[in-house]
């Protein structure tokens, strides 16, 4: 009796702990689209994506006088991050340096793997293949 009692907890602590990770991806996807669409509003705005110093969690990314997002933490902090990359060429705007492009590395614990979004919203694996979202989840 005590066997399958303790059976049954070992089933049910991994089925909670696999909704943890999925819960925890979705997260990540649902943050990576709110950063797309803060990023698309910055370059609208400025002409270009945040260097890459101005990106840091909790930090409010901002253009002329109006916020647009705030960076947040991976739903899987401190072990996990998110982890900005700007690219392209250098300008002016945004009262800074502003760039052409940008990705994002995330970390997708189901897939126990990295991943990029681009200023595309292209999202691709760790050897630079584009990637579906329903792959990701």
């Amino acid at each position: 009796m005590v066997a399958i009692i303790g059976m049954l907890l070992s089933i049910i602590s991994l089925s909670l702990g696999n909704s943890r990770l999925k819960a925890r991806d979705t997260k990540r996807l649902s943050d990576m689209r709110q950063f797309k669409t803060g990023m698309d509003l910055y370059y609208s705005s400025g002409g270009g994506y945040p260097d890459t110093p101005a990106w840091a969690v909790g930090a409010t990314i901002s253009c002329a006088g109006s916020v647009l997002m705030r960076v947040p933490p991976d739903p899987g902090a401190p072990l996990y991050t998110f982890n900005y990359t700007a690219s392209g060429a250098a300008g002016s705007g945004c009262g800074g340096t502003v760039r052409a492009g940008y990705s994002i590395q995330f970390f997708m614990e189901r897939q126990a793997a990295y991943y990029t979004m681009d200023e595309d919203g292209v999202f691709r694996d760790g050897g630079g293949n584009p990637v579906s979202v329903d792959n990701l989840l």
